[in-house]
């Protein structure tokens, strides 16, 4: 008969047992659980599709290229979706991260930006991937991206537009019978926007729709960001000028007539101020269209007022330069010379009459001040109402 194992031997079995098991470590389990494992099936295969949740964190929008119409922006793409063939029971840690190196053994859903300009993955310096695994099988899947995003960028509202870039996201090779791919709730995320000095966010949307091809159908996730322009910095380096100009030329008009060297001195100025605002303008503002937007009315206005202002000066000038013809007193009748003093007050009303076109010019004159204030102020009112609400 077998004598019995000492108890020291059995204690010492125990420990080596409970080491033994106590060895399982994420490594070893995640060879264990790929040892079996074909990335290149999906899972469910042959069966339902399988449901990827898409989520994102925009980490900045750093550039707005109007130009190209483009927005470039830097963010954390996220994937989850759960693969029950990687599953894993009885261990002491509920989740293993990935390493790099074996990330591209596990399926991964073929998502691309179908509209991006460009994609390009974070690589230094480690590559800026993660992948983690659940013990249920799920996946968290995520990739730090620099994405250059197309922009539907309309000048008809110049500078007060608002506009959309849009992320599009879809499966290459799966259609909707194998993959369904969805918003993982209604993440508006956007940590730093310092790249658009001009641009405000003012929305952030996500929907989902079928995209009809030859090859089937395939769904598609919209991500638009609606960006609308900051018009302060136009307010400034824009309409004030062009308001200062039309001041200065209305100033010149209340210069008095018989000082039209000194009227047409500030007019000229307020015309070669305008000529150099207008190139300044076309050169560093005004966006190349071949529409006409609100900043070419303003400016179109206020030329109009300034010519108005020059041509009225010119108007004045001609007529008061024919005025001595009118008032010559060779012009009189010769019976005019033989009056007895009984008769000079017959005589006042000639002397009257000679002084009709200097006052038409003065009523001119302030006819022309006045209903240039009142033009330009319910013009001002008008536009200004029209653009900001």
């Amino acid at each position: 008969m077998a004598s019995p194992v000492p108890h020291h031997v059995l204690f010492a079995s125990l420990i080596l047992v409970s080491l033994a098991a106590g060895e399982e470590t994420p490594t070893t389990v995640l060879q264990t659980l790929l040892r079996s494992y074909d990335g290149n099936l999906r899972p469910k295969f042959r069966r339902e599709p399988v449901t990827v949740l898409v989520d994102y964190y925009i980490q900045q929008l750093f550039q707005m290229d109007e130009e190209a119409q483009d927005l470039s922006l830097t963010m954390y793409f996220r994937l989850l979706w759960r693969d029950p063939r990687l599953k894993f029971q009885g261990q002491q840690f509920s989740s293993i991260n990935v390493p790099t190196s074996s990330i591209n053994l596990i399926w991964k859903p073929d998502l691309f930006f179908p509209r991006a300009k460009s994609v390009e993955k974070e690589t230094e310096p480690v590559g800026h991937e993660m992948l983690r695994l659940s013990s249920v099988g799920d996946i968290l899947y995520s990739r730090r991206l620099l994405v250059k995003v197309p922009c539907d960028i309309n000048y008809r509202g110049f500078p007060w537009d608002s506009f959309n870039c849009t992320v599009d996201i879809e499966s290459y090779a799966s259609a909707k019978e194998d993959l369904v791919i969805e918003w993982k709730g209604d993440a508006k995320i956007v940590k730093s926007a310092a790249g658009l000095q001009r641009f405000s966010i003012a929305n952030i949307t996500h929907q989902s729709m079928t995209q009809s091809l030859s090859t089937g159908n395939y769904q598609r996730l919209l991500l638009t960001i609606s960006l609308t322009r900051s018009a302060g910095h136009y307010v400034t380096q824009f309409y004030l000028p062009w308001v200062f100009l039309v001041i200065f030329s209305n100033l010149a008009l209340w210069i008095h007539r018989r000082a039209l060297f000194a009227r047409f001195m500030v007019l000229l100025s307020v015309v070669i101020a305008t000529a150099a605002h207008s190139i300044g303008n076309r050169l560093n503002y005004k966006p190349p269209t071949d529409y006409v937007t609100p900043l070419d009315v303003y400016g179109a206005v206020c030329y109009i007022l300034i010519f108005l202002a020059m041509a009225e000066t010119a108007a004045v000038a001609v007529i008061e330069k024919q005025k001595p013809q009118k008032n010559e007193p060779n012009m009189l009748p010769l019976e005019s010379t033989s009056m007895q003093p009984s008769d000079a007050d017959d005589s006042k009303p000639l002397h009257v009459q000679g002084r009709r076109a200097p006052s038409f010019l003065a009523h001119v004159d302030v006819v022309t001040r006045i209903s240039f204030i009142i033009v330009f102020s319910l013009f001002n009112l008008i536009y200004w109402l029209a653009c900001t609400l």
